[in-house]
């Protein structure tokens, strides 16, 4: 929902996405002037679960479907990402966003 995006990723509570409308925002927003670096380790390894170019990295027999949503539960030690994969792509997108700003 919005909300929790705004919660998890801006820094804002029910009270401040309420009294700021931010339900009312569409889809063509630019979300990058809302953002507030409240992004937090799992919102990353979660992000490179799904992307082409990182998927890879994941083993993929703990998936789990529950209520119309399907999950990925990395729960064992095989299932750790080496560090640097994460810090790459932080990197990479850093430096491919710095610019643009």
């Amino acid at each position: 929902s919005k909300l929790w995006f705004f919660e998890t990723f801006c820094g804002e509570d029910a009270s401040t996405f309420a009294s700021r409308g931010r339900d009312a925002l569409g889809e063509s927003v630019d979300i990058t002037t809302y953002l507030t670096g409240h992004v937090k380790p799992y919102d990353v390894l979660a992000l490179m679960t799904v992307l082409p170019q990182t998927e890879v990295l994941f083993a993929r027999p703990a998936a789990l479907a529950r209520e119309n949503a399907n999950s990925l539960l990395l729960l064992t030690a095989e299932d750790t990402l080496q560090a640097e994969h994460a810090m790459d792509l932080l990197r990479d997108t850093y430096h491919e966003v710095l610019p643009a700003i």
